[in-house]
């Protein structure tokens, strides 16, 4: 009966292995592999560029292109499965032309991969049996698993993990944050809403490997890397990678719809609306008609910071509990954005607060305060001194002028 098992268990991987989306070419002297990369575009899935990885079989006229970016965008389910870490993507062969029209509209570059005939039948044999069915399968990660990372793996294990051994070693300068923050910088309100949520394990510097997440990374970094000899010795006249050239003819730079990043500039517009409707309540408050609408100005404002305030707080949370991406856990963000911050709304235009509204307010000024002291401090290992200086005094001057509001309407009543 094991046999009989085994024999079944070895047919169906059989079965697979034939079904894979690449047939081992006959000749790999009479193969090329080319490595392409298109530029940032302006949809937010394009924010970081793309690879694809394309073989050519001279002899049998056979070509393959491999994506590994596809995925379901008409899912119903697709914002939630995002939040949650499980966005199921795949890999897929497609024509050169489908992906000529694909990245029409943006800068697509492409290099030759120089390997040796026996890094080349490695490197065929792991695509072979990475593209069956069962394997080409994959939960999407933003950083570690994605159109770039993937192919990568797969070349450093051709060349037994010479890439990863070099590049480890080098310090990009750089943070995950740091691309967060500028390649999402347009559409403007997702580079805001993703440096509050994401917590310390995107402010480490990271090395160049973890640096090829990006795209464009690969094809800076590669395009400087000598290629290996079977003995793992690096060539003293070949790059690994040639020089880019653009496949559509169109000369433009690889980050041609990158600006700066912003210098988060909705916290100070924040900052700035806040500190408006406080200039107006107290300029106006005695003042008939005009004290009202600068109470009932102060009102919307605080209120509507309230929401935000709750909105920011509560996804925290959320993503804290239910979602499998880490780098969104263990927030310190969460001392200064509250999941019940819908206080402030629910008690504006009463003017009154009971005790425990009341306890909440100053107990979260004090959390306002610990949270600057920690991160001034360097007592966290995550970045929040933007925050410290731009939202944190928002938060702090919307909890006091509702504070404030309520003792003047005490005193009112006195």
């Amino acid at each position: 009966m094991v046999k009989y098992l085994a024999l079944l268990f070895f047919l169906m991987n059989q079965n697979l292995a034939a079904n894979s989306l690449f047939s081992i070419p006959q000749d790999v002297q009479a193969t090329r592999i080319y490595w392409l990369t298109a530029g940032i575009g302006q949809g937010i899935e394009s924010r970081y560029g793309h690879s694809i990885l394309r073989v050519e079989d001279l002899a049998s006229r056979q070509e393959y292109n491999f994506n590994w970016g596809v995925f379901d965008f008409s899912d119903p389910m697709l914002p939630l499965n995002f939040v949650r870490a499980k966005l199921l993507y795949w890999a897929d062969n497609q024509s050169l032309g489908t992906i000529l029209q694909i990245y029409r509209s943006r800068p697509l570059f492409m290099q030759e991969v120089h390997l040796s005939n026996a890094q080349k039948e490695r490197f065929f044999a792991i695509l072979h049996r990475e593209l069956t069915p069962d394997r080409i399968h994959f939960w999407y990660h933003h950083f570690f698993k994605n159109c770039a990372t993937i192919p990568l793996e797969y070349l450093n294990e051709a060349l037994g993990g010479k890439l990863k051994e070099v590049f480890v070693k080098r310090p990009s300068g750089k943070t995950f944050r740091f691309y967060v923050l500028r390649n999402l910088a347009e559409p403007m309100p997702v580079g805001f809403v993703l440096n509050i949520l994401m917590n310390s394990k995107i402010d480490y510097e990271i090395n160049q490997w973890e640096e090829m997440f990006y795209p464009p990374k690969i094809l800076e970094y590669l395009a400087k890397t000598p290629a290996y000899d079977d003995n793992l010795q690096p060539s003293s006249d070949q790059m690994l990678f040639s020089e880019a050239k653009e496949v559509l003819g169109r000369p433009q730079a690889i980050e041609a719809q990158l600006g700066e990043a912003l210098d988060l500039n909705p916290y100070v517009l924040c900052f700035f609306v806040v500190l408006l409707a406080s200039f107006l309540s107290l300029m106006f408050w005695s003042k008939g008609l005009a004290s009202r609408i600068g109470e009932h100005f102060l009102a919307a404002t605080i209120s509507l910071w309230g929401l935000l305030s709750s909105a920011l707080g509560l996804s925290m949370a959320i993503i804290w509990a239910f979602s499998h991406h880490l780098d969104g856990h263990h927030n310190w963000n969460l001392m200064l954005f509250w999941p019940l911050d819908f206080v402030l709304c629910l008690t504006m235009f009463r003017r009154k607060m009971n005790k425990f509204e009341c306890y909440y307010l100053w107990l979260h000024v004090a959390g306002v305060f610990i949270y600057a002291l920690v991160g001034l401090t360097g007592l966290t290992a995550q970045l929040v001194l933007p925050l410290i200086y731009q939202l944190a005094p928002v938060q702090l001057l919307c909890l006091l002028l509702r504070i404030w509001i309520a003792s003047r309407a005490l005193q009112e009543l006195g």
